[in-house]
């Protein structure tokens, strides 16, 4: 009884860990739980999204697969294999997760380039940009970021699944993503004018 309440305490901190975005202090509680007991699927799912949240993508991909061993219908574990995998380069393994979700894609090695349409993502800087989404996981901005946001338009970007509110794309509503990680920075460069006084002519 004593080790299930030690257990428990570990999750309930790890939940306010990642609650304060302290993804270190979340993976350190939910790694400690699985020490106490290596067959809870929840904890490792944990450590799994916690790696996810600290770009570390070979330990988020091995706890998300090591939780879907103890609980296979865990769906937010084969989506955070999806996104690891994606990360990785590891298409098969993404392909494979991503069709748990219905989503169509062959077996395969390559790489999949998909037509999902618009997707607004969340940047780091809180700032939500409108991007052409490629896979369950992958987005490239379409519109210009400000300086400030550290984007430009055409990065590819990694983003996550879970939807944080929804934007309305003429007159359907999408939902919102979080930024994980810029995969490949665009070629292009931003620039920014500031004009004081500026007439409608001028404009």
């Amino acid at each position: 009884m004593f080790e299930k309440r030690t257990i428990q305490q570990e999750l309930d901190r790890a939940g306010k860990c990642a609650d304060a975005g302290d993804w270190e202090g979340a993976a350190r509680h939910f790694e400690n739980a699985t020490a106490r007991a290596p067959s809870s699927a929840e904890a490792w799912f944990g450590v799994g999204v916690a790696f996810k949240w600290l770009c570390q993508w070979e330990r988020s991909l091995a706890a998300s697969k090591r939780a879907i061993r103890l609980q296979p219908s865990l769906e937010g574990a084969w989506w955070n294999i999806g996104i690891a995998a994606t990360a990785l380069s590891q298409w098969r393994v993404a392909r494979n997760a991503w069709t748990k979700f219905g989503v169509k894609l062959e077996a395969s090695d390559e790489e999949p380039r998909m037509k999902l349409g618009r997707v607004p993502v969340r940047l780091k800087n809180s700032e939500t940009v409108w991007c052409e989404r490629i896979d369950p996981a992958r987005a490239i901005i379409r519109n210009i970021p400000t300086q400030a946001s550290g984007h430009r338009h055409g990065d590819l970007l990694l983003h996550d699944g879970e939807p944080k509110g929804y934007r309305m794309n003429g007159d359907v509503q999408v939902p919102v993503f979080s930024l994980l990680a810029l995969l490949t920075p665009s070629t292009l460069a931003t620039f920014a004018f500031h004009i004081d006084d500026a007439t409608a002519e001028d404009i």
